[in-house]
């Protein structure tokens, strides 16, 4: 239910509006909120606000803006190498670029976020993807490739604040019931953003870059290269126009938190940036959390960007093919995650069981696809494409179902320490994957035979079953809202 007239205008009128105590030898800051009087004249502790689906409209916009702009290139990177001319590593680069400026820039964007409230964090990330954009409109014309990995830098590491962002909005805004929920959106829209570049690249350039093309890449015209590098621009346009349109929203309504909380254990209070820092590094059970996440997540998410390289080479399949069959398994999956969330809404206490179950899914699919690219499971020429749509779509259905229920778990387990604490060194982690992951790519045998990227996502989802093995669940914050009344 909204109030009429309890619009926010930012932090700063929160924060004049809230009466802060800190207990004496505590380190959790019990926060009085203002009250508001019902028609009953009792003070209300907990509202929700219809609003709350607008911040979630512009969060996952901006998320899923994020998401597509970090893979702008890999879909059409042999039309941008053929064009260009430039080196193969040179989307390894850029992408291994995107990585480390998350892993270094992820706890100031946390730090700035907790003390300087949301509407900041999100202003400065929609001014990065602006800022990316522009640098590549610099950089193509011109052809200067260290101004595109700029941008891809900049385009990057906005990463910090969203994937760190998205278990704080769900808490602030969403009661209990809507919290999965809410999360799985927010995280999944930057992996839907990941997969439409696979069909938005290839069409909007109209690059439709074959097996041919790159084998004989020094024989085609000059007309065609003037072409594709025509239609690159064209992406790059399609590009900034999202990023502005992100910034105009986060402008015109984002603010730091709601008038009220939304749930009990945001009443509660939270324990401080540096004191919540402690307690998520000192409590073993996190990390076992978040080694089985980027273990199954980290190398996955390294991988899909590359399907058009990997799939093109190993098994013949078309740029086009394999941007549709990276589209519609990210899509797929990643809807198919909000589902899951949605369900496990009613199942919150059996998050384990699931991920697990989730996880052996993953290993099976990657093996069977693994064979097939070695030629141990052959298959008819005209099976082929099919076959990879059925395993690519069923692994991600696997893989992105973990990623919700990894984050929000990990909250759990350390609550009532700050929740974008937890979030950022899962996300720091998993960003530091990246670089291992493309820094192979530097052996010259890897770099020419890609089939060993399959093996090695294969590998890692199945060294985190042990740890999955080990992880004992905790449920803290949920105890908290399941044992107070209002």
């Amino acid at each position: 239910m909204m109030h009429t007239g309890d619009a926010i205008t930012g932090p700063s009128n929160v924060n004049h509006s809230m009466n802060n105590s800190i207990e004496t030898g505590s380190s959790i800051a019990s926060v009085s909120l203002p009250s508001s009087t019902s028609l009953e004249g009792k003070e209300s502790k907990v509202e929700v606000y219809t609003r709350r689906w607008w911040i979630l409209t512009v969060f996952c916009a901006t998320t899923f803006t994020q998401g597509l702009l970090w893979n702008t290139w890999s879909p059409i990177g042999d039309a941008l190498l053929i064009s260009y001319g430039w080196d193969a590593s040179f989307l390894a680069l850029c992408l291994c670029m995107s990585s480390i400026g998350v892993a270094l820039l992820a706890f100031p964007f946390a730090y700035c976020i907790e003390t300087r409230g949301l509407r900041l964090g999100l202003i400065i990330a929609t001014s990065l993807l602006i800022l990316g954009t522009a640098a590549w409109n610099i950089s193509l014309p011109t052809r200067q490739s260290w101004l595109t990995v700029i941008g891809s830098l900049s385009c990057g590491v906005v990463a910090s604040a969203t994937f760190n962002v998205a278990t704080i909005v769900s808490v602030m805004w969403f009661p209990v019931s809507e919290q999965v929920t809410a999360t799985a959106a927010m995280t999944m829209s930057s992996y839907i953003g990941v997969g439409v570049p696979f069909i938005t690249g290839p069409y909007i350039s109209g690059a439709n870059v074959t097996a041919y093309d790159i084998k004989h890449r020094n024989q085609l015209s000059a007309g065609y290269k003037e072409s594709l590098r025509l239609g690159l621009q064209n992406v790059v346009y399609f590009d900034s126009a999202l990023a502005v349109a992100c910034f105009i929203m986060v402008m015109t309504y984002f603010p730091s938190r709601p008038p009220k909380p939304a749930n009990v254990s945001q009443t509660k209070g939270r324990t401080e940036f540096w004191v919540s820092l402690k307690k998520v590094v000192r409590t073993p059970q996190f990390w076992l959390i978040n080694v089985t996440y980027n273990l199954i997540n980290g190398a996955y998410y390294s991988w899909v960007p590359l399907f058009a390289v990997n799939f093109t080479k190993s098994l013949g399949v078309s740029e086009t093919t394999t941007g549709w069959i990276g589209f519609t398994s990210t899509i797929i999956g990643c809807s198919s995650s909000i589902l899951i969330s949605f369900i496990m809404n009613k199942f919150k206490r059996s998050s384990k069981k699931v991920i697990i179950c989730l996880t052996i899914g993953a290993v099976l699919l990657l093996a069977v696809l693994g064979c097939i690219q070695q030629g141990f499971l052959v298959l008819p020429s005209h099976f082929v494409d099919g076959t990879l749509y059925a395993l690519c779509i069923v692994l991600s259905i696997c893989i992105n179902g973990v990623t919700p229920l990894c984050y929000e778990l990990a909250c759990e387990t350390t609550y009532p320490a700050y929740e974008g604490i937890s979030s950022t060194i899962i996300t720091i982690s998993n960003n530091l994957m990246g670089p291992l992951f493309y820094g192979l790519f530097l052996v010259p045998a890897l770099a020419a035979d890609l089939r060993w990227m399959t093996w090695a996502t294969m590998g890692t989802a199945t060294l985190s079953l042990p740890f999955l093995l080990l992880m004992k669940e905790q449920y803290l914050r949920l105890d908290v809202e399941s044992t107070s009344t209002l």
